[in-house]
């Protein structure tokens, strides 16, 4: 092979490496813009024909061509952004339409309390460094949370909104999301169940402690929602409040 030829082929190499990387977002970041990853994958696949493509047109090596075509197939078969709450998985939704204000005071403002015999709870507040938290403690009292600082805006104060904080356990993860008015706030991905106990459908609720707030209506399912669930919830809501939602 020509020093021109080994040129090309190691460019050919790089390019192939980095559309594969861009792919394999949806996997390296679980918990990034469902949107982002969406086209990310896309992009990856993107530059993977586009190389395709010329090296096919530059008739540079039928190596290349079929190395190419593998390496598309791969990423398409391998890297397709599949959400975890596209099909019914086993967990807890809780639902709320209401109106959140935030006011000055030492302690945690609970919105919900829930908790099951033999010792998981889940609760979402607002604790006293104005952080709405949905925290999971499993049956040994371990707790895993998810953090939304109130300053950076992701959960409206003060105008009611759709919220869902829910929880969907995989055999070997932990999906932790909220989401607002349908459109998903942020998720955490925990590497393991979370062990809620054999009784993960007796969850009864507990307290709901000190937090202003104003509520229309609420509700818990002894499941995650799926996307398409939220979406038809939150269409229902607007039907029935009048109500943007935006």
């Amino acid at each position: 092979m020509s020093e021109k030829g080994l040129n090309v082929f190691l460019q050919w190499i790089a390019v192939q490496f980095i559309s594969i990387v861009v792919a394999a977002a949806p996997l390296l970041f679980p918990d990034a813009p469902r949107t982002v990853l969406q086209f990310c994958f896309f992009g990856g696949i993107a530059i993977s024909l586009v190389i395709l493509v010329f090296v096919i047109l530059k008739k540079l090596s039928r190596l290349m061509i079929g190395a190419g075509v593998i390496v598309t197939v791969f990423a398409l078969i391998s890297f397709w952004p599949v959400d975890v709450f596209d099909q019914p998985r086993a967990g807890f939704s809780y639902y709320s339409v209401l109106r959140i204000s935030d006011t000055p005071d030492p302690k945690g403002k609970y919105l919900f309390t829930y908790q099951t015999q033999e010792g998981a709870k889940t609760s979402f507040y607002i604790s006293a460094s104005d952080i709405f938290i949905l925290s999971v403690a499993d049956i040994r009292g371990e707790t895993y949370s998810l953090e939304i600082p109130i300053s950076v805006g992701k959960i409206p104060l003060h105008d009611f909104i759709v919220l869902i904080c829910e929880a969907a356990f995989l055999n070997n993860k932990t999906v932790l999301r909220i989401t607002t008015n349908g459109r998903e706030v942020q998720r955490r991905t925990l590497d393991f169940k979370i062990n809620v106990g054999s009784r993960s459908q007796g969850w009864q609720f507990a307290a709901l402690d000190g937090a202003p707030l104003l509520v229309g209506e609420a509700g818990f399912f002894r499941s995650a929602m799926t996307n398409e669930q939220i979406e038809k919830l939150v269409e229902n809501v607007r039907g029935a409040y009048k109500l943007p939602f935006k």
